[in-house]
């Protein structure tokens, strides 16, 4: 007689409580054979204890046909149910679990829903009873009331489930074992299934008991795993908005409809639930309907943010089908000489056809992106300050890894140090391992406390903690990369020095006549935040006026990260506050005698190139990358950095009336910026650095 149904019964080693399952299996069985089902049993034992195999050896359950038992070696459920599913011989199967119940009209109320929907259908109880740790009930609509959105970020189904063999049989679980990666078999089985056209059904008043107990596999994974699904098919930008198109449709055009729907939940006053909570509880007392009446209850509307999987909607209407072959997290892109260096990076890929298409993510709000102007065509900007101004970082970064594994699984991906980036990196780096995964660093901050420097670990500890998910360091100075190996002393081959591109705005011969040519005017440029210690300006002003009042400084930019009042600087008359600039020939426009730089610490600052470049002579302090542009008495001036603003102010004070009292050392110092500009930051030097780091990895 053939088989309608078989039951799948996985097994490890739960002993204590596979008994009280084969009951509750029993009771089904018998229920649905009354009505003419055909039922088997395949019980998989997967390194099973001594225990269950004498359990399951002997159980002889009521209701089934045919009994099975096979023992595999798998220690993974998804291939053990992949064994039973092969063993199987019904036309349809029931997924259950050694230590869960179902309510006895479930197997009958599951296959009769199968046989009204037909194979290309999946089908739940209506109503799942958690006990155990942790009860709740939740009720389960049907695929075309939840839809694929809520898919995005929560699974709005169960794995117990009744499908046609045949789907397995096309579509094997995969192996999801316990470990930091991706897990959650059953949540990709069924987004699997749904991107192929399969739809959900709960079959009206029945149960699926849920035991939960601390040591749970779900449990397990929730704490290990990376509590991510592989790569499904369901959120390839193409497929996810065809199939989601009209729940993003509902939602966008009547955004109270879920709410409306999440207070529907399983009475459990009602007369049949009533019952199968009775005899449940006969057979498990822990299933007390008592406990029930007044605990928590949701639906599979209830458990995901749709918000979320709405954004992932527009994400992918603004991505399309396109493939990036190099994707870049920035927390905004600001007028800034870290942001200068990332798109110069863009520009010499694109120049070298290394990359086509480039997708760029901004995952921070409070900022303006004032430089997304600059970047090339191909270049596609996901903005979540504009995307999606109310989700929070996790919702960023979730949307972040599902488009680099929908569109750039082997792309390049690059890291500018940001909470935004770090976030991500830190919880899903390690899934992304076809990708070249790269990490900037560019100095650590410091400051000083008791006139010594204090390092912030930042950045040195986001690479000492992640270093084995980072394919490659770029660096723009050799400090840094000198103190990580340092402090690291493993994995050295990983760093890499890129002097930023700088392109000489004067040719040698041209130097004398800019310093001949040059006004009474200092120039500093630069953020106003507490790095660059704004600070010592209105002092460097005060004191420049009590010796040589014609010399004026000249300030160009705006606070970014932190407040600065300007106050204190507009009320000296030697100074001109410019506001914020966007390219370094404003700075030239007064024809400065030289260039000031202020920071507590640094890289290799873009504007002391931008300097270079133009024929000026530096004045900077000693911090971080900074000497491998200013060489002192070389290349310009080079000052200890000092932690008393009343001492650093006379140091810088006495420098600048050096230069405006020595012509010949400006042009001399100025020139030599300029020669050595050219040969370690010039176009030549860059493009095949460039080509060296990014290119012979994956290009």
């Amino acid at each position: 007689m053939p088989i309608d149904l078989t039951v799948i019964l996985n097994a490890h080693n739960e002993d204590v409580y596979i008994t009280r399952t084969l009951i509750s299996i029993e009771e089904a069985a018998v229920f649905a054979a009354n009505l003419g089902i055909s039922l088997e049993l395949v019980i998989v034992l997967d390194r099973p204890t001594p225990k269950i195999c004498e359990i399951t050896a002997k159980a002889q359950p009521q209701g089934f046909k045919r009994k099975q038992v096979i023992q595999v070696d798998n220690g993974s459920l998804g291939l053990s149910r992949n064994d039973g599913a092969a063993a199987a011989t019904g036309e349809w199967l029931f997924l259950q679990d050694a230590d869960d119940l179902i309510s006895y009209n479930g197997l009958a109320g599951l296959f009769f829903s199968a046989q009204r929907h037909g194979p290309h259908s999946i089908h739940v109880c209506d109503t799942l009873v958690a006990f155990g740790l942790d009860p709740h009930i939740a009720s389960y609509f049907d695929s075309d009331v939840i839809t694929p959105i809520p898919f995005f970020n929560a699974h709005p189904f169960v794995s117990r489930i009744c499908c046609h063999r045949s789907l397995i049989a096309q579509q094997p679980f995969v192996d999801l074992r316990l470990t930091r990666g991706y897990a959650y078999e059953d949540w990709f089985f069924n987004s699997e299934a749904l991107a192929k056209g399969y739809t959900f059904h709960s079959a009206p008043e029945t149960i699926f008991f849920y035991r939960q107990r601390a040591n749970g596999l779900l449990r397990q994974a929730n704490t290990i795993s990376a509590r991510q699904i592989p790569p499904s098919k369901l959120f390839e930008p193409a497929k996810f908005l065809r199939l989601a198109a009209e729940g993003y449709a509902r939602f966008k055009s009547d955004p109270n409809w879920r709410d409306r729907l999440v207070p529907q939940q399983t009475d459990v006053n009602n007369p049949v639930i009533f019952d199968l909570f009775l005899a449940a509880n006969r057979i498990e007392p822990q299933i007390n309907w008592m406990q029930f009446v007044n605990s928590p209850k949701y639906n599979n509307l209830s458990f995901s943010d749709v918000c979320v999987g709405v954004a992932y909607y527009e994400l992918c209407q603004l991505i399309g089908v396109t493939e990036f072959d190099d994707v870049f997290l920035l927390p905004f892109l600001g007028a800034g000489g870290a942001e200068r260096y990332l798109l110069d990076i863009i520009n010499e890929l694109n120049a070298a056809g290394a990359t086509r298409n480039v997708l760029v993510f901004l995952g921070q709000s409070g900022h303006v992106s004032n430089w997304v102007s600059r970047l090339p065509p191909n270049v596609t900007v996901v903005d979540f300050q504009v995307l999606c101004p109310d989700l929070g970082e996790d919702a960023r970064i979730l949307l972040t890894l599902k488009a680099v594994e929908a569109c750039a699984s082997r792309a390049r991906l690059h890291l500018k140090p940001s909470p935004y980036a770090h976030a991500f990196a830190h919880r899903y780096l390690h899934l992304l391992k076809d990708c070249t995964r790269i990490y900037y660093r560019f100095t650590d901050a410091r400051t000083f406390v008791h006139g010594q420097q204090i390092g912030d670990p930042y950045g040195f500890e986001f690479v000492s903690t992640l270093i084995d998910e980072i394919d490659i360091v770029v660096a723009d100075n050799q400090l840094v990369i000198d103190e990580d190996r340092r402090r690291l002393g493993i994995r050295e081959e990983l760093w890499h020095r890129l002097y930023a591109r700088q392109v000489a705005r004067l040719e040698a011969k041209q130097v004398a006549e800019r310093v001949e040519q040059a006004a009474p005017a200092i120039a500093w440029a630069g953020r106003l935040d507490h790095q660059k210690r704004p600070d010592l300006l209105p002092l460097i002003a005060s004191r420049l006026y009590d010796r040589q009042p014609e010399l004026t400084l000249h300030i160009y930019g705006k606070p970014v990260l932190n407040s600065f009042s300007s106050e204190a600087l507009a009320a000296h008359p030697n100074v001109r506050l410019h506001g914020e600039f966007v390219r370094f020939e404003e700075v030239l426009a007064v024809k400065p005698m030289c260039f000031l730089f202020t920071s507590f610490f640094e890289g290799v600052p873009i504007v002391l190139l931008e300097a270079a470049a133009s024929g000026l002579p530096i004045i900077a302090p000693d911090v971080g990358g900074v000497a491998e542009v200013v060489q002192n008495g070389e290349s310009g001036t080079l000052l200890p950095s000092l932690a008393d603003d009343d001492a650093m102010a006379d140091a810088i004070a006495d420098a600048i009336m050096d230069y405006a009292n020595n012509p010949l050392l400006r042009e001399q110092l100025a020139a030599k910026a300029l020669e050595r500009l050219v040969k370690r930051n010039g176009a030549q030097a860059y493009t095949s650095c460039v080509s060296e780091i990014f290119l012979r990895k994956n290009g």
